[in-house]
């Protein structure tokens, strides 16, 4: 009696010869179908190092790089597009700032920008300014969509100290809209 190892070793004899058969005469194929490619002839390529240097001399190709990429648009207070606003772009670490103008659309766009600097981003049109976004190194994305809101900039100048009156003796001196002490109407009551 056969055992069943044996039998089966022997169908996969026969599957393995019959298939060399049908690999070996491509007339036997029925028509339209294509014969499997030749194996190649001959003793196989040699061998070839895949070498990684991280920008270093061994592989002078080119490089990719990855970066960042800003892009946004610019609108007013109430959702029109401000095509006159010029957007500008701080690099924190490289202490540069780059400025673009805005599109019909409102649209604007900063690429090729290193991923390990921090940057700041706001526009100005005139008296419309808009608050600074960042984008850091802690974001993950190569791809930021920074929509920028304008409004009217408010104390444009330097701010205006009030002091309190300088206190002489017993009165207070106060000083009145011309710059003079007003006068007073009778005497100062202590």
């Amino acid at each position: 009696m056969i055992s069943s190892d044996s039998r089966r070793r022997a169908w996969m004899d026969v599957l393995a010869f019959l298939g060399t058969l049908w690999f070996s005469f491509p007339a036997a194929l029925p028509a339209g179908a294509q014969a499997p490619p030749a194996p190649p002839s001959g003793p196989p390529p040699p061998f070839k190092p895949v070498v990684s240097v991280r920008f270093g001399g061994a592989y002078d190709g080119p490089r990719f790089t990855p970066h960042r990429t800003i892009l946004g648009w610019v609108k007013d207070e109430e959702g029109q597009v401000v095509a006159t606003a010029m957007v500008y772009i701080k690099d924190i670490q490289g202490k540069s700032t780059l400025v673009a103008t805005v599109d019909a659309n409102g649209a604007f766009h900063f690429g090729s920008l290193t991923l390990t600097h921090d940057y700041e981003i706001w526009a100005e049109a005139g008296e419309l300014k808009s608050p600074i976004r960042s984008v850091t190194t802690f974001m993950t994305q190569n791809e930021v969509s920074m929509p920028l809101l304008m409004r009217a900039e408010r104390n444009r100048g330097t701010p205006e100290l009030k002091r309190r009156p300088a206190a002489t003796g017993n009165a207070t001196a106060v000083q009145g809209p011309d710059g003079q002490e007003p006068k007073s109407s009778g005497p100062v009551q202590q």
